[in-house]
């Protein structure tokens, strides 16, 4: 549900992942189902996407489906 909203805040769907065993070398956290690496142009744009309403209709499904989420904010070098 959130991922078409995704582009109505200016971000962007770098990759979704879905990687088995043999596709790690080495990893000090659980093995994830899938991987999503999101990209927003400006900080604004991702605070946006955060408080969108139909979003957070749904926030107790992804509540229900994601164990762990983690942030990474950074610029890109």
């Amino acid at each position: 549900m959130a991922i078409p909203l995704i582009y109505n805040y200016k971000g962007k769907m770098l990759l979704r992942v879905r990687p088995n065993a043999k596709s790690f070398i080495e990893n000090s956290i659980e093995q994830p189902y899938e991987i999503h690496l999101i990209e927003f142009e400006s900080q604004n744009d991702f605070e946006n996407f955060m408080k969108d309403e139909t979003r957070k209709k749904f926030l107790h499904l992804k509540e229900k489906s994601i164990r762990t989420s983690i942030l990474i904010k950074g610029f890109q070098i």
